[in-house]
Order: C-alpha cells, then sequence, then structure tokens
C-alpha cells in the first residue's frame, strides 16, 4: 500500500437482515482511496449510506463483505482491544450531537480518550493548553456543557478528538444542530486543523456550503459512489482568525478536585463517565435504527469483557 494512502476500502458491502422480510443492502461495493491529509466531504440523499460508509470506515460497525484498510492494516481483521486501541489513537470522531459528559468540565471531556487509554493527564497538560487556545476555549476550560453554546461544546467535542493526535478525524453531520454564524465558525476550525496539523478529515454532510470547506466532493447515490459527480472545489478559508474571547462572569468551581491524588481523580471521572453515559442512554435509544440496535450492543458487551 502506498505510504502517502491513510484509507483503502475494497468492494465493501453492508446488508442489515435481523428482523427484516427482506435483507436491505445499503452499500453495494464501495471502492474509495483517501491520501493522507485530504479533507473529503460524504453527500448523497438520506438513505444513500453516508453514514453507514463512515461507520465502516471507524469500524463502528462489521462489512457484509470487503475490506478497509487504515495505513495498510485490515482493521476488521483485528479483536476488539486492538480496535479500541486504533479507534482511541488514531481516529478521532465527531458527530452532530456532541456526546459530551454532562457533568464533566470542558477540560476533563477533552481529556477522556487521554484517560481512557490508561495514560497520564499532566503528560497532556501542554496539548491540552495549546487545544483550548486553538478552540478558543481557554477561558472556559473548568465550565460544564450546559453553560456553553451549541457551537461551544461542538469545539469542545472536536479538541476531545484531537487530543490524541488522530491521523483521521471522521465526522457525521458536524454542524447539523448548528446555526450558520456557528456552522462557519466549526468548519473553519476543521480547515485550520487539517491544514495546520495535516490531519485527514473525512465528513458526511447534507450542506453544499459545508462540503465545500473540504478538498473533494463525494457523492452516494443507493449505496454506491456516483463516480460521475466527483468534484474538486476551491479553497474556502485562506486565512482562519483566532476565534474571538467573549468575557464572561466567572462560574463557582470546586478548586479541590484538582488537589486529589491522581487515581482518585482518574477513578471519579470514570465513575461520572458512567453515569452520566447512563443518564443519556434512554434519549439516545429512540434515535438508533432498530436494524443497528442489536450489533451495536453486542460491541457494547464485548467492550465490557474487554475492560
Amino acid at each position: 500500500m502506498n505510504n502517502d494512502v491513510i484509507l483503502e476500502i475494497k468492494d465493501l458491502k453492508k446488508v442489515f437482515k435481523d428482523g427484516l422480510a427482506v435483507p436491505l443492502e445499503v452499500l453495494k461495493g464501495i471502492n474509495l482511496t483517501v491520501k493522507k491529509g485530504e479533507f473529503i466531504s460524504l453527500m448523497g440523499e438520506s438513505g444513500s449510506g453516508k453514514s453507514t460508509l463512515l461507520y465502516q470506515i471507524g469500524f463502528l460497525d462489521s462489512p457484509t463483505e470487503g475490506t478497509v484498510l487504515i495505513n495498510g492494516q485490515d482493521v476488521n481483521k483485528l479483536n476488539d482491544k486492538e480496535q479500541s486501541k486504533i479507534r482511541r489513537e488514531t481516529i478521532g470522531f465527531v458527530f452532530q450531537f456532541y456526546n459530551l459528559i454532562p457533568n464533566l468540565s470542558v477540560e476533563d471531556n477533552i481529556l477522556l480518550p487521554v484517560i481512557m487509554s490508561g495514560k497520564k493527564k499532566k503528560d497532556y497538560e501542554e496539548k491540552l493548553e495549546s487545544l483550548l487556545k486553538t478552540v478558543g476555549l481557554l477561558d472556559k476550560r473548568k465550565m460544564l456543557p450546559k453553560q456553553l453554546s451549541g457551537g461551544q461544546q461542538q469545539r469542545v467535542a472536536i479538541a476531545r478528538a484531537v487530543i490524541m493526535e488522530p491521523d483521521l478525524i471522521l465526522a457525521d453531520e458536524p454542524t447539523g444542530n448548528l446555526d450558520s454564524v456557528s456552522t462557519n465558525e466549526i468548519m473553519r476550525l476543521f480547515k485550520k486543523l487539517n491544514r495546520d496539523r495535516n490531519i485527514t478529515i473525512i465528513q458526511v454532510t447534507h450542506s453544499k456550503a459545508v462540503a465545500e470547506f473540504g478538498d473533494k466532493i463525494i457523492y452516494l447515490k443507493d449505496g454506491q459512489i456516483d463516480n460521475g459527480e466527483e468534484e474538486k472545489t476551491t479553497p474556502v478559508v485562506e486565512e482562519v482568525p483566532a476565534f474571538e474571547v467573549v468575557e464572561e462572569k466567572p462560574v463557582m468551581i470546586d478548586e479541590n478536585i484538582d488537589n486529589k491524588a491522581g487515581e482518585e481523580i482518574d477513578e471519579e471521572i470514570t465513575l461520572r463517565v458512567l453515569i452520566g453515559n447512563i443518564l443519556d442512554l434512554k434519549k439516545s435509544l429512540n434515535k438508533i435504527d432498530i436494524f443497528k440496535m442489536k450489533d451495536m450492543l453486542d460491541k457494547f458487551y464485548n467492550l465490557l469483557n474487554n475492560i
């Protein structure tokens, strides 16, 4: 495999069968090559297979047929622990719903991948500081998600995706819940990360304006890449200015939490993560297609067994 290629997809098919009278073929032999440092936008009508393809790239789901190679490695031949390591350290995920833990501060949400990888938070202090400056949230590092706007919460999610210095960011409708001002802000941030850090980005979007922030737009139709519709884009942003810092009233923070021993604070954060995920589970379930439910629950069960 060419060293300049980060992703190669070969004859990828996905068919959903469980609970369906007639199998649903969502992906029909996808072939795609993405070079390192590219910014790719996937577009297509609802049901065209965009998000399913993105989940296959992030191996959040298994293909029916075909292969997904990331940095030359067939990810679907790895065991759960090996896949989890790559997801934490090689791929960053950004979704339409920010998926922040509501009772963790901005900085602790950003540091979640570090904690889950068993690494020491203190080794990431400089990276955290740099990222907070990049996303314009240095003055909000101790705030909770509920104290932030939608655009600010998405910036936290992007910083969390970048903290482990991934090679690839996968973004599924990252501006779907944002107004036009916040959308432009988020896309300029993606462009800056792509340009300054050479992070490969693959995003799914319904918006042509958002898609044009990428280097190339790839259209999906009926589970296949519409080669006749692929197009290159012209640069939307030449310079990305720093985010404006708005003065806000100070928020009362429990200062004692930073004085705890490292193991104690990591245990507390892990417990908060579990509690937050349980509280959000009910809200999340009604957004999941029923034929995807079994696969997701199976993966969750396997994850618990490997903790």
